[in-house]
């Protein structure tokens, strides 16, 4: 799998925006804008996770969905939200929570 690089990331008043770099070679690298909402990022890791990871991990699920970078980038574009993700691939949240708690439902403490 291709490696993903947070390049940057930034607060902003909902929440984050991460630029994120996919490739091995520079020349073969594609650059995205990433929005997360702290209400969005809230649900998914219950607060337990950063922001980082919940990146990291929809960038592992959406390569694994997609065959190459070009099919990612038609189906969701350079920029997007991770709020916006259900609506193209309705596994999302489901696998999030497998991903950072090992199951679909984690214990709410």
């Amino acid at each position: 799998m291709d490696p993903i690089v947070i390049q940057r990331k930034e607060e902003t008043d909902k929440g984050w925006r991460f630029i994120v770099e996919v490739g091995r070679q520079a020349e073969y690298r594609v650059g995205f804008s990433v929005s997360v909402d702290k209400d969005y990022w809230q649900k998914l890791t219950l607060g337990k996770h950063s922001s980082e990871r919940l990146v990291q991990e929809s960038f592992r699920f959406l390569l694994a969905k997609e065959t190459t970078k070009t099919a990612l980038i038609r189906e969701i574009g350079h920029s997007f939200n991770l709020r916006d993700l259900p609506n193209t691939y309705y596994s999302y949240e489901r696998r999030m929570k497998m991903a950072l708690f090992g199951t679909e439902y984690p214990e709410i403490k």
